[in-house]
């Protein structure tokens, strides 16, 4: 019995000292946009104002964001109850081009088509990641087609206004 009792009052104990770090937030300042909207931000955070902040909450904000693609550096900070998020964007893309490219082994539409379907045309979000899977996956079909020296380069340009082309 007094080993239950003194478990209880550690958890209450735990309990009481997390509830007690927690702040409650009375305003969220969004850092560092551009392009996205303050409201799109708004919308993915798992928090609002009149939520409790603590560590675990910095977290959970960080992976939010981050999931989403649009960001490629995220600090999340309070002071004063109010929190904090200052975002770097990823690029959006402003053009792709295609130099050198051989229609005979695949249609230029069949890219453009699979461009769109991968999100790496233009006006979206440039993830590096996805056009990595793109060369892969161009590289394996000429390899499939009997061109085994195939080698895609890629040069990816970002300008002032945080494009890539």
């Amino acid at each position: 019995m007094k080993k239950i009792l003194i478990k209880v009052s550690l958890i209450l104990t735990l309990s009481i000292a997390s509830i007690a770090q927690a702040d409650p937030i009375k305003s969220i300042e969004i850092l560092g946009l551009n392009a996205i909207s303050r409201g799109t931000v708004l919308s993915y955070l798992p928090v609002e104002v009149g939520d409790d902040y603590n560590k675990k909450t910095s977290a959970q904000i960080i992976r939010a964001l981050y999931k989403t693609h649009f960001f490629k550096d995220i600090e999340v900070s309070q002071a004063n109850q109010v929190l904090e998020i200052k975002l770097q964007e990823n690029p959006h893309i402003k053009y792709v081009e295609l130099l050198n490219y051989s229609d005979e082994v695949i249609e230029e539409e069949s890219i453009n088509l699979v461009l769109k379907d991968m999100s790496l045309s233009k006006g979206n979000i440039f993830n590096k990641r996805q056009l990595d899977k793109l060369i892969s996956q161009l590289e394996a079909n000429y390899i499939n087609q009997g061109y085994y020296n195939i080698k895609i380069t890629k040069n990816i340009e970002v300008d002032a206004q945080n494009r890539v082309g």
